[in-house]
């Protein structure tokens, strides 16, 4: 009997090593190793090797994640993929609509306040309505959309900032950024909200400033 009877019939020889794939198992084709096939680009995915892979990423490489600093010379740093919550996305059109209302009233509702900050660029002074929770000598903001919100970069680079509350004016000092999945400092019904809603895991805490301490709101009014 002829030994070749029976045999796939291709010109090449398959490799002594390595898992056949497609057409190869029925001997159709050349038989190509599964590691060596190059990615194939699916839009949101990439298949490579037989595997799943997000946008971005290599066959066996994870992305790797982008540490920044935080805070005036503090040195801590945090995760860019906690910068912004599920909220995020409606932030322009709370922007648009709801700001510019809150900015009358916010000053004197129980729990909110205007923050005024100044840009960590221009010096220019903004308005923001915020949420504001006090314990003890610290005032606590949540942060709804997430620490990339510009306040929050402006208040973590100057170091500074008043809050116009009830009639009254604070100027708050030593701004920190505090990352707590829990928020056990807030209410309780914040707490569910913030969480479980908008998908808040940071706040920023500050305290006011004791008296004859300058600031950096002073100095520019100096200049």
């Amino acid at each position: 009997m002829d030994p070749t009877w029976g045999k796939p019939c291709f010109p090449h020889e398959p490799p002594s090593s390595g898992p056949l794939h497609g057409s190869a198992r029925l001997g159709l084709l050349p038989a190509k190793p599964a590691s060596g096939l190059p990615p194939i680009r699916t839009g949101r995915r990439v298949i490579a090797d037989g595997a799943w892979l997000k946008p971005g990423t290599q066959a066996g490489r994870e992305r790797p994640r982008t540490l920044r600093s935080v805070g005036p010379g503090t040195g801590d740093s945090r995760d860019e993929a906690t910068e912004r919550t599920r909220a995020w996305r409606f932030r322009g059109v709370a922007n648009r609509y709801l700001n510019p209302v809150m900015q009358v009233v916010a000053k004197r509702l129980p729990g909110f306040a205007v923050l005024t900050h100044h840009g960590r660029k221009t010096g220019r002074a903004y308005r923001t309505p915020v949420n504001v929770f006090r314990r003890g000598d610290a005032y606590l903001f949540f942060l709804t959309y997430g620490s990339d919100a510009q306040w929050v970069k402006n208040v973590l680079s100057t170091g500074s900032c008043s809050l116009e509350t009830r009639g009254g004016v604070v100027e708050l000092v030593e701004p920190e950024l505090v990352t707590d999945p829990e928020l056990r400092p807030a209410p309780l019904l914040v707490r569910l909200i913030e969480r479980r809603v908008a998908g808040v895991t940071q706040y920023v805490r500050m305290r006011a400033r004791p008296v004859g301490l300058a600031t950096a709101s002073d100095d520019r009014e100096r200049a």
